[in-house]
């Protein structure tokens, strides 16, 4: 790479920081601005957060109908990515919820 072309991509990165050091002094020193930036930030924080917690949730089903319909713990781990640990630990979080009582109390609902 040419000496001048790597002076370049400095001057343009120099500019951005530059013109985002420039943006957030601005808002800093409005108060609106600055309570809408960080709503918008916590907004987006939210938003990530909770698509994290469905896909886990997605897989933690998925894990967890592996697990019912039979699967080798092993064959588990290498496709869901978890550990055994993490897959047994399912398994006993799922024994503890359907307990005889409660399959019969689900069952006599139905």
């Amino acid at each position: 790479m040419p000496i001048l072309s790597i002076h370049d991509e400095i001057l343009e990165r120099k500019e951005a920081i530059g013109m985002a050091a420039t943006v957030l002094a601005a808002i800093s020193k409005d108060k609106h601005e600055r309570a809408k930036f960080m709503s918008q930030r916590k907004d987006e924080t939210d938003m990530t957060s909770n698509v994290l917690t469905v896909e886990k949730r997605g897989l933690m089903k998925v894990v967890r109908n592996m697990k019912d319909a039979g699967l080798p713990t092993e064959q588990i781990v290498q496709m869901s990515g978890l550990t055994v640990a993490e897959i047994e630990k399912l398994k006993a979080k799922g024994q503890e919820y359907y307990t005889p009582a409660r399959l019969a109390k689900i069952a006599n609902c139905l």
